[in-house]
């Protein structure tokens, strides 16, 4: 299992939406897991964000059809029916189940009570036998 920790992030909701857009580029099948109110701005972001660019996904309160087919599902509890390949974390915790992923990605904005939770989960993580890569953000 790969995973890994994208800190010091300014705006998580469009630094999600890149790497959204670039893993489906791959293939990717995504799910993202957070409080339904991120989910829920994620979820505009991702509608609104330019002319003529959609990335299929199902929010929250989709209807179950419409999630059973989406390539990204943004939720707020893991049902342990979401596609495997890659799991975004925008949550204070370490989503349970998640080792059903082949991939982890944690974004971490530059929030202190933020970065304090992502060292607890990195350190959660170390002590199940993972080796988590830290991909931090500079400025530009």
């Amino acid at each position: 299992m790969q995973i890994d920790f994208h800190v010091q992030i300014p705006d998580r909701v469009v630094y999600t939406h890149r790497l959204i857009r670039k893993a489906r580029r791959h293939g990717a099948l995504l799910t993202v897991f957070g409080t339904r109110e991120v989910l829920r701005t994620l979820d505009v972001h991702l509608w609104a964000w330019e002319q003529g660019e959609f990335l299929p996904h199902a929010s929250v309160d989709a209807p179950e059809a419409v999630q059973q087919r989406s390539p990204i599902l943004l939720r707020d509890v893991l049902r342990g029916d979401e596609p495997s390949d890659v799991l975004i974390n925008l949550s204070l915790d370490l989503p349970e189940g998640y080792a059903r992923w082949s991939r982890l990605i944690d974004i971490v904005s530059t929030d202190p009570d933020e970065l304090s939770a992502a060292r607890q989960r990195w350190r959660q993580l170390l002590a199940q036998g993972h080796q988590p890569t830290k991909f931090e953000r500079t400025a530009s």
